[in-house]
């Protein structure tokens, strides 16, 4: 089935794409206005609303000429993935890619004015904000070179041209918190005409003007493990930049390093005998997320491994790293049904929402985790199953997305968008007006990967 047939069937049930942002349920309990807004591909064009938490929608804008799937007429703009599709972190401005006629273009629209800004772009990009709203990382969207990644200055309204690295695309781009520039995992070799190679952690400023090689993995002399990088996370109260060496994708078997490195180049060793050698008798132990506490020099990780105990069932782990190679286990659970699948950390820093994904299952399901005390808040039993991705507003509520078919895919199943208050266990749908097919908008976390593309 095509996209398009498939988007017709999605329009044909009031699919609705969510652009979430700054909802707060505490503030609208006590009969505020949050609101969230929401885009949904119709007939008509895209319409974006506003939404509050008791359902009541707003129409802001139709984008007449815009539609969701594969091109089918030349005299419209479609977007090719509408999970691409981000709000501003001050909550003023949507940005979007869409091609017309095999052409491509930016488009940044402003809340307050009405306003559409349409920018030429040379191929296929996925935009996201810049902490500080002001400008827009475009990176690569397609496997096919080039790959070129650039960044859009709303205030110098230039786009600025990133990397140039025709044969290989760089990935896991990340902006640092005062939006100067980014981190990114590309390719090192020790001169042009040599063999070998590895992957390296890099520094860009955002008007392109310096790079700065931070890191290289073959440098740190590993040897049970690969000269891979990945999870580059900026920790704010250390001023370091936190990343796994030998981190592969499969269920190889290899040692994963936790390392640091500031913005000057000095590297530290923060788990010096890796992951693998803390659980010997398990296999495939790796990293799913890396998560600095915002105030405080802690950082955890959020780890899956499979087998031990006399079992080959996966194995979910959250590690407090104090200092250097002082490592706590603060929740461990073994012989589970379903290993982890992403992770997120709570604004103020006390407590982890771990996701597991059913894929269909009937297992899929959300847990939150109190690091003072290492006790389940949320339990599975809390929340429907299949859940797919969670989202905090503040330090207790979070969005998380439902989707009964466990395949966490707008074009091929239904979602939901809930909301759940951890103080009281309290939990809702907030879509339900909306039909199905929702999904919460990606946004900026500058201690989590902004975009990641595979190798």
């Amino acid at each position: 089935m095509s996209k398009q047939m498939i988007w017709g069937w999605l329009v044909s049930s009031l699919g609705v794409l969510v652009l979430c942002f700054a909802l707060n349920l505490h503030g609208a309990a006590q009969g505020t206005d949050e609101s969230v807004l929401v885009a949904t591909p119709t007939e008509a064009g895209i319409q974006i609303y506003s939404v509050d938490v008791f359902g009541q929608e707003s129409l802001i804008r139709t984008l007449t000429e815009f539609r969701v799937g594969d091109p089918n007429d030349q005299d419209l703009w479609f977007i090719d993935e509408p999970s691409n599709m981000t709000v501003s972190l001050d909550g003023t401005q949507i940005a979007f890619t869409a091609q017309r006629a095999g052409e491509w273009a930016l488009f940044v629209y402003t809340l307050a004015t009405d306003a559409l800004q349409e920018i030429t772009l040379p191929e296929a990009l996925i935009p996201t904000w810049s902490p500080d709203s002001s400008a827009i990382l475009l990176t690569v969207g397609s496997d096919e070179p080039p790959y070129n990644d650039y960044v859009y200055d709303l205030v110098e309204q230039q786009l600025i041209q990133l990397t140039n690295t025709p044969q290989y695309g760089e990935r896991s781009f990340r902006w640092l918190p005062n939006s100067s520039g980014l981190l990114y995992v590309g390719l090192y070799r020790e001169c042009e005409t040599c063999e070998s190679m590895g992957q390296a952690l890099y520094y860009v400023s955002r008007d392109g003007g310096e790079t700065r090689l931070l890191s290289h993995a073959a440098a740190l002399g590993l040897q049970d493990s690969y000269t891979s990088v990945c999870w580059p996370t900026w920790s704010e109260p250390n001023q370091r930049i936190y990343y796994i060496v030998g981190c592969v994708g499969g269920g190889d078997s290899v040692n994963e390093y936790l390392y640091s490195v500031d913005l000057a180049g000095n590297n530290r060793a923060e788990i010096s005998t890796g992951l693998w050698s803390r659980y010997p008798e398990e296999d495939g132990v790796k990293t799913v997320n890396i998560q600095p506490s915002p105030f405080t020099t802690d950082v955890y990780l959020t780890v899956n491994s499979q087998g031990g105990y006399g079992t080959f069932y996966p194995n979910r782990r959250i590690l407090h790293l104090q200092a250097p190679d002082q490592i706590s286990t603060v929740y461990e659970q073994t012989n589970q049904d379903e290993g982890l699948s992403s992770s997120s950390m709570s604004p103020d820093g006390t407590s982890i929402a771990l996701v597991s994904y059913g894929r269909g299952s009937g297992i899929g399901f959300l847990e939150v985790i109190d690091l003072a005390t290492g006790e389940r808040v949320i339990g599975r039993d809390s929340t429907p199953l299949e859940v797919c991705g969670a989202s905090w507003i503040d330090a207790t509520m979070l969005f998380y997305t439902v989707d009964p078919t466990g395949q966490c895919e707008l074009y091929f199943a239904l979602q939901s968008v809930w909301v759940l208050d951890i103080t009281s266990g309290e939990t809702q749908e907030v879509t339900t007006l909306l039909g199905n097919n929702v999904w919460m908008l990606r946004q900026v976390v500058v201690t989590s990967p902004v975009f990641s593309r595979s190798m």
